[in-house]
């Protein structure tokens, strides 16, 4: 089970299919990536921790709000605070590094199952990588699992690599210990434990725990990857001391016992997460984990004749398997948690559609194969990487059942996005509430075209995939079916969320930080907003409607004080809080001062 020299081949497709992932990436992922306003509480937190790192020169203790953070590690802040120093503080350049780390994360995708698999196989994993909702989304925001799941996923990679490889092939395998390093610098222990959730399984089954200690460098790069993630603990611990351990340890094996900030759910939770997230590809990953799995037995035995197909997919399966079940035992559930099983069902994905078309055409030549999808690698010279076709006219096993979950999740989205309308009537007035101006949104008619776009277009892939002839077309209109959804929420439904649920606060933010001197508080009334602190770019007290000890504490405090509040709650005020002058009101939102702005200076009204 070793690599074999490369061959000499053309390199005009992948070029090509770089090229258009690139574009593609790049429209999805970097479109106005700037024009929405910082969402609480990740967003928030995480561009503020940046700004206050980079303000203050302090590079080894996170703060929020002048205060320590200690729920996560300082790599994404150094990152997103070097961008800050080149583009400015601004939205854009907060959400910058989460879209870069995503891009480049489908294009070293791309590159892997090219070495591997070919550049047809790995053409579709990329774009099934690239092209569902989970994946844009969290590319687009300021959050730490594009990071995450780059690190991870190169520490997989450089493991398989390096681990089948010979020669100069075996020092892939740095980039096991090195991702690792990265990824534990990014969010902590659980770095390490994600590419482990796929290789100590497959070392196991496979029973090469023995190759492993001699050719994986584990004692070597155990170390290597302590000096790279360890010193900035170390600092940490030496700084702070116990108060950093006993956070650390709340955001670690706390979040895994117990649920943090109400984020519980139960232990189905992301099964319909995965199908949602992960759609329509999500469909047909059932029945692909239960295909790569099939081996096990002939992978324990050692046996040789296996693909190179085979082997990654079975790898790929134990590794996706395993972080789902990890999250699934967590007490503490959020969507995102199960994004870096994502690489590893695109390959399961990516391989059983290529079983699907391989089901249309006849067996390719040696030469064909040699002369256009010959990889770069390959495990040994007798095994073929390509599986070979079903007999033609012979319904391709499982694909039935596929369609059946795609059309189910598929029309339960559509569903879901026509109910929008009505949903959103009924709790109306609950919302404004919280969002004084949601009352002027109508997402009617942007919801009735997103659910007719996962109707219409969940229909026309359970129609092609159902004919053999036309069953190639499927990825294609998959994929335009997600950027279409994408690019109409990008484009068209988050101005007006903008508009009238995030930005009114943080304009009236950014105008008391502008008046505030350094002597001047800053109050925060009503519901926490993490995100008015990046705005304001002054400290904020934070204060919940009945706490009303922390204004008398303030009120011992010399300084002007403003208030930023919904305007409804001015009434929970305690006096003399709620006598001081309204400077500005805008949208559903005040702010409040206790020295009135000179006559000539004082804003005009904004509703």
């Amino acid at each position: 089970m070793v690599y074999t020299a490369p061959r000499p081949r053309s390199h005009s497709p992948q070029i090509l299919h770089l090229l258009g992932l690139a574009v593609l990436a790049g429209i999805l992922l970097f479109i106005g990536l700037g024009d929405l306003g910082l969402t609480d509480r990740d967003e928030g937190s995480n561009a503020e921790a940046a700004r206050e790192m980079l303000e203050s020169g302090d590079w080894i203790s996170p703060t929020l709000n002048g205060e320590p953070r200690y729920a996560k590690p300082a790599f994404v802040y150094w990152i997103i605070a070097g961008t800050y120093s080149i583009l400015g503080v601004n939205e854009f350049s907060a959400r910058l590094p989460s879209a870069i780390f995503g891009l480049t994360l489908i294009l070293v995708h791309y590159l892997f199952l090219t070495r591997l698999l070919g550049a047809s196989i790995a053409f579709i994993g990329a774009l099934m990588l690239l092209l569902n909702l989970e994946v844009i989304a969290s590319s687009r925001m300021v959050l730490t699992d594009p990071e995450l799941v780059l690190f991870t996923t190169l520490s997989a990679y450089g493991f398989w690599l390096g681990f089948h490889g010979t020669g100069r092939q075996r020092y892939w395998m740095w980039g096991f210990y090195l991702g690792m390093a990265l990824a534990t610098l990014t969010k902590g222990p659980i770095g390490i434990l994600i590419p482990l959730f796929g290789v100590m399984p497959y070392l196991t089954i496979t029973r090469q725990w023995k190759q492993f200690w001699q050719t994986g460098f584990p004692l070597l790069g155990t170390v290597v990857c302590l000096l790279i993630a360890s010193p900035w603990y170390i600092a940490m611990f030496t700084i702070h001391g116990v108060d950093y351990l006993t956070a650390a340890q709340a955001n670690t094996t706390g979040r895994f016992a117990n649920p943090m900030e109400g984020h519980g759910g139960t232990i189905f939770f992301f099964i319909p997460v995965l199908l949602v997230s992960f759609f329509p590809w999500s469909g047909f990953l059932p029945l692909a984990l239960s295909q790569a799995l099939k081996p096990w037995k002939a992978l324990r035995a050692g046996e040789q004749h296996l693909t190179n197909e085979q082997r990654l997919t079975f790898f790929a399966a134990l590794w996706a398997i395993g972080i789902f079940l990890f999250f699934s035992l967590s007490a503490t559930r959020l969507p995102h948690y199960i994004l870096p099983l994502f690489p590893a069902a695109s390959i399961l994905t990516a391989v059983f559609w290529s079983r699907m078309l391989a089901h249309i055409s006849p067996a390719p030549s040696a030469t064909a194969l040699q002369e256009e999808e010959l990889p770069v690698a390959s495990f040994n010279t007798e095994a073929s990487n390509i599986s070979h076709p079903l007999p033609s006219g012979k319904s391709p096993s499982g694909l039935k059942g596929s369609l059946i979950i795609l059309v189910i999740t598929g029309y339960l989205l559509a569903l879901l996005f026509a109910s929008i309308p009505a949903i959103y009537e009924h709790f109306q007035e609950t919302i404004a509430v919280e969002f004084p101006t949601a009352t002027k949104i109508n997402p009617g008619l942007i919801a009735l075209f997103l659910g007719g776009v996962f109707f219409v277009g969940t229909t026309i892939i359970r129609h092609l995939a159902s004919v053999e002839k036309r069953r190639p077309m499927v990825v294609g209109i998959a994929g335009g079916m997600i950027t279409l959804v994408m690019l109409t929420i990008i484009i068209v439904a988050l101005p007006p969320f903008h508009k009238h649920f995030i930005a009114p606060p943080q304009k009236l933010a950014t105008i008391a930080g502008l008046n505030l001197g350094t002597e001047g508080h800053l109050v925060q009334f009503g519901r926490k907003r993490p995100s008015l602190i990046f705005y304001a770019k002054h400290p904020i007290v934070q204060i919940s409607p009945g706490e009303d000890e922390k204004f008398q504490a303030l009120r011992k405090i010399p300084g002007k004080t403003m208030i930023i509040l919904q305007s409804h709650l001015r009434a929970r005020l305690p006096s003399p809080e709620s006598e001081f002058s309204v400077l500005l009101t805008h949208q559903g939102f005040s702010l409040l001062s206790s020295e009135d702005m000179m006559p000539s200076n004082r804003p005009q009204n904004s509703h």
